[in-house]
């Protein structure tokens, strides 16, 4: 009994140590625009010098450290060909080193992995086998990324050869043996190993001076004590040196790993610690779409407000949680459809300076060729005999001019149909993304119809269910993008009529309910199909549970009209109307309706009469369908 006091008492104590100096931390992180101010002078040189650049990087390293991934990726766009054109290999390879890390966060992979193997052979070509062993520790990191544990092994047993041959730097060693320490987390069941490697990082961390080894190691410990649930503090301390160290190193993104480790292992004992510190990353993370961290984030902010009995927190954390999933989900293909478009748009590029400089050629071949059928003019007026070997020597060169402009000809012809060719193929691209991301939203609503079955309470019901449709309505409209040829534009009246098929067989009291589309020549971009199906999902909705409840009777109407540069839809039914139920899933779908609204820069009027309603939806033509 006295020693359960004693461990109690000092748990306390430590944990008072411990947050002693967090609200400061917690509120003291560095906005990107005051990096932004400090480079500005240098920002604006639109030639950089060797000087100059070596700010620019060291701005853009600055911001991955931090996970201000969106500014950083801005700048390289505009700013890597001088790089490159300053042929300054040592420069680039540590700008390589950093931006495959930032591509690997974003889980940009193929654009990751060819950085990571431009630097791996420009080591190997260096013989510089430190730098070597440490980007295939780096490599090792990758392949964690993509779940890859035996590819992960395999070149952390790279890494170690050479470090067993070589003397390489304590820190490539430190770095090395904390990959060592997560693989065996990673795998599991060997916690004997994880401490092993992790202390013995953080030892040569700290001979070393490195500062971002010595907090993943420290991370690495606390993460295995906390799983092994050892009943003294010390975990706590190493989670909280790890987070102390992240901050000073302004790497924020890794912040919030540690951070939402911290909050885990401090949950039970110290829930209100655990809330704000949780409350704080939440904001970070949702600012700099830090997707991935968000989630877990809410998910243990759920279950403090679940453990708490905060019902209504309890209910926005779920909601949240979704929302970030989906976000996640759009992120990701956002990124994959801009990455494609560059790429495309870079061959076309590079494809129409080759035609445009063989047009110069034939251009500059033909002048010089008149030219010379005017001084053989000339020489012809002064001799007879001249011109006669003039013209010889001169058939003889035109004849080779002509087979090379024939060949030239031939070439551009060439160039064309292999354009041809890339175009067809970005487009078979494009389609398959669109099946892809179809699939993803497919698979999403399934996870939700399973949870929606599985669920007990009625008003979760509904609201997974009304979330099922809202995602619904998104997948059809990139499986209509699959099946179309055009690929730029959505039939609003098949649209429809599909989204309606699905909801009245999702809806039991739908069933009966008869639906009028009048939308034909009614088409959209995939950008305003989106947002005005799911208006349109709501408002069918709210008829059906609210219009036409205890009956199997009614009829809802639409229509799609164009007048004045503005396209019209107009939306009604025949029901009872739509009482102020004053629930939160009601205001949640008119929040939900004004959102939309507002991101298509449109305004829905109510006509309802007495029974019923009337709802016309008018969105500017410069946001309809000739802006797509």
């Amino acid at each position: 009994m006295r020693s359960s006091i004693l461990y109690i008492s000092s748990l306390l104590f430590g944990l008072t140590l411990l947050f002693s100096g967090f609200e400061m931390s917690a509120q003291g992180f560095i906005p990107p625009s005051d990096v932004i101010n400090e480079f500005k002078s240098e920002l604006e040189s639109s030639r950089p010098s060797q000087d100059t650049v070596q700010v620019y990087i060291h701005f853009i390293k600055r911001l991955i450290k931090r996970g201000n991934y969106s500014k950083a990726d801005s700048i390289l766009e505009r700013s890597i060909q001088d790089f490159i054109t300053l042929g300054d290999s040592a420069l680039l390879a540590d700008l390589y080193e950093h931006r495959a890390f930032m591509y690997k966060v974003q889980r940009r992979f193929p654009k990751s992995l060819e950085d990571y193997l431009w630097l791996k052979d420009y080591y190997q070509q260096a013989e510089n086998q430190d730098a070597l062993a440490n980007t295939y520790s780096l490599l090792a990191e990758y392949y964690r990324a993509l779940s890859d544990y035996e590819l992960m092994y395999r070149h952390l047993l790279l890494a170690h050869d050479i470090i067993k041959e070589n003397n390489v730097s304590k820190s490539t060693q430190a770095y090395w043996n904390s990959r060592m320490a997560s693989w065996f987390t990673e795998y599991g069941g060997y916690p004997d190993s994880v401490d092993f490697y992790a202390k013995r990082s953080l030892a040569l961390a700290i001979e070393s001076g490195e500062l971002y080894t010595q907090a993943l190691a420290l991370n690495e410990l606390g993460f295995n004590d906390l799983h092994l649930r050892k009943e003294d503090s010390l975990y706590l301390t190493n989670l909280k040196k790890s987070m102390d160290i992240m901050y000073q190193l302004e790497r924020y993104r890794d912040y919030v790993d540690v951070a939402n480790n911290f909050a885990r292992a401090i949950t039970r004992s110290e829930r209100e610690l655990a809330l704000q510190l949780l409350e704080t990353i939440i904001s970070l993370e949702e600012e700099n779409n830090w997707y991935s961290p968000l989630i877990t984030s809410l998910s243990l902010i759920r279950d403090q407000y679940d453990y708490l009995g905060m019902n209504e927190e309890f209910t926005q954390s779920l909601f949240r949680i979704y929302q970030a999933r989906i976000d996640e989900i759009v992120s990701l293909n956002e990124i994959k459809v801009n990455d494609l478009a560059l790429t495309y748009t870079n061959q076309l590029t590079e494809q129409e300076l080759e035609i445009q400089e063989q047009k110069t050629q034939l251009a500059e071949a033909k002048a010089k060729n008149n030219q010379r059928a005017f001084e053989v003019a000339a020489l012809v007026a002064i001799s007879l005999s001249i011109i006669t070997l003039i013209i010889y020597r001169f058939n003889r060169k035109i004849s080779k001019k002509n087979r090379q402009l024939n060949l030239q000809r031939d070439q551009i012809q060439q160039s064309n149909l292999e354009l041809e060719d890339s175009l067809s193929h970005q487009k078979l691209l494009y389609q398959e993304l669109n099946h892809r991301v179809k699939n993803n939203l497919s698979v999403l609503t399934g996870l939700i119809y399973m949870q929606e079955i599985a669920e007990e309470r009625d008003d979760f019901k509904q609201t997974l269910g009304t979330l099922r449709s809202r995602i619904k309505s998104m997948a059809l409209a990139h499986e209509n993008l699959y099946n179309i040829e055009s690929h730029s534009k959505i039939d609003f009246q098949l649209y429809l009529e599909e989204l309606f098929n699905e909801l009245q067989n999702a809806l039991v009291d739908a069933q009966k309910i008869k639906t009028t589309i009048q939308c034909q020549d009614f088409e959209f971009g995939l950008q305003q199909a989106i947002p005005v199906a799911m208006i349109i999902n709501e408002l069918f909705t709210n008829s059906i549970k609210h219009g036409f409840k205890g009956t199997h009777t009614g009829h809802i109407v639409i229509k799609g009209y164009f007048e004045n540069d503005i396209s019209t839809i107009e939306y009604s039914d025949n029901g009872c109307g739509i009482p102020n139920t004053g629930t939160e899933s009601t205001n949640l779908g008119l929040k939900l309706v004004s959102l939309l609204l507002e991101q298509l820069d449109a305004t829905l009027k109510d006509l309802s009469p007495k029974t019923g309603v009337h709802f016309k939806i008018q969105i500017p033509y410069s946001n309809s369908i000739n802006n797509v």
